[in-house]
């Protein structure tokens, strides 16, 4: 196989599918059971390439643009966008495209669409793998909003722009800055025209649903991931979330993105975790 040529499975189908009044940039790769791979904040499933072509050898691997978001359709007027939202647009496109019942794996907003898929969707979910979904604080559910907008406040002020702030934000959330360049020039210029949408649509909207024990304990099979590499209060709330659905929260040698910095021990722990759900 020449140099930088994807094996066979992994070749890319592109395509625009309608879900919820909406068109989405869609990508499916692979054959055998359905894994989705749900981005987070930044929108874009760029950032999922290695995972999604390791993974695509066993398993048909569905991600996306969010809604909103780079290669999706962007309409004129925005409404915020809530778990629900993107929960409703997955389980749309998964049963469309006839790629249902999957496996979900989502970080941080995209965590808690598949925590809202467990609650709304449980036919079209195998299992759920959920990496520091946006929880609130239970204590102080608008804690994190009030962080989040002081922090982009500082440093618009330091780097003289907001999306600028926005991106030394995402990059710190990677903590590889290496690794996170090498995603690719077009996926960050797609992702800088996504920063804004996160902040306004989705900070304050996406990230106040809490889960009970109850409920956790009702979706189908899931565990945690949680980054061992940073200090933040989403360690810690998704923690104890996983305490609450007496499942795992698995320690991985990252911060928010493992898909850009260990992307072969994301997809390891998507595979494993995945194969234990198959019959």
């Amino acid at each position: 196989m020449s140099p930088g040529k994807k094996p066979d499975n992994a070749r890319v189908k592109s395509l625009m599918q309608k879900a919820n009044g909406l068109d989405f940039y869609c990508e499916i790769r692979g054959s055998g059971p359905t894994i989705a791979l749900i981005p987070s904040g930044e929108g874009d499933c760029g950032s999922f390439t290695k995972v999604a072509d390791m993974l695509a050898d066993e398993f048909t691997v569905f991600t996306l643009d969010m809604r909103y978001m780079s290669r999706s359709e962007r309409p004129t007027h925005l409404e915020p966008i809530t778990e629900k939202d993107i929960a409703s647009d997955i389980a749309g496109l998964l049963k469309t495209l006839d790629l249902a019942p999957a496996s979900l794996y989502g970080c941080s907003s995209g965590g808690q669409c598949v925590l809202s898929m467990g609650v709304n969707y449980p036919e079209v979910c195998r299992n759920l793998m959920i990496h520091e979904a946006a929880l609130p604080n239970a204590a102080h559910p608008d804690a994190f909003d009030k962080f989040l907008m002081a922090s982009i406040r500082d440093l618009t002020e330091k780097t003289g722009s907001r999306v600028a702030a926005l991106s030394v934000m995402f990059r710190d959330m990677v903590g590889d800055p290496e690794a996170w360049e090498s995603v690719g020039t077009d996926y960050h210029t797609r992702i800088n025209k996504n920063l804004e949408i996160w902040a306004d649509y989705m900070v304050g909207h996406v990230n106040h649903r809490a889960y009970s024990s109850e409920e956790l304990s009702a979706m189908p099979p899931l565990v945690f991931s949680v980054g061992q590499l940073w200090t933040n209060p989403v360690v810690e709330i998704n923690i104890e979330a996983a305490r609450k659905a007496n499942t795992e929260a698995v320690l991985l040698p990252c911060r928010h993105f493992p898909q850009v910095t260990i992307p072969d021990l994301l997809a390891k722990h998507i595979r494993e975790n995945t194969k234990k759900h198959i019959r």
